[in-house]
C-alpha cells in the first residue's frame, strides 16, 4: 500500500509536464496532422525510458532482484515520511505563492 501511494504521488508529479506539453502542442496551431505527429512523437519519447528499463530488468533479473527487494523494503519503511515531506513541501510552496500573489495584487 505504501509503495502504491508513493507511485501515485510520483505519477501525478510526472503527469503535469506531459499535460503542459500536450497543451502547448495542441495550441500551437500546427494543423491536425503535425499536431498528431508531435503528440505521438512525444509519447514515444516519454515511453522509451520505461520500456528500456523494463527490458533491462527482465534481462538481468537475477542480478537486479536483490537490489529491488532492498529498495522496496526501504520505500515501505520510509514511505510515510517521504509522503509527509512531499505534502509539506507542496504546502509551503503553495503558501509562499499565495503570499506573493497577495502582496503583488494588494
Amino acid at each position: 500500500m505504501s509503495l502504491a501511494t508513493v507511485a501515485a504521488a510520483l505519477e501525478v508529479a510526472t503527469m503535469l509536464p506531459y499535460l503542459a506539453a500536450i497543451a502547448l502542442i495542441a495550441n500551437a496551431g500546427l494543423g491536425w496532422q503535425l499536431t498528431g505527429g508531435a503528440i505521438a512523437g512525444y509519447c514515444v519519447l516519454m515511453i522509451t525510458p520505461a520500456a528500456v528499463l523494463a527490458v533491462a530488468r527482465l534481462a538481468t533479473r537475477r542480478r537486479v532482484e536483490p537490489l529491488l527487494e532492498r529498495l522496496n523494503a526501504w520505500l515501505t519503511r520510509n514511505s510515510a515520511k517521504l509522503l509527509g515531506w512531499t505534502v509539506g513541501g507542496l504546502g509551503i510552496s503553495l503558501t509562499a505563492n499565495a503570499i506573493i500573489n497577495l502582496l503583488i495584487a494588494g
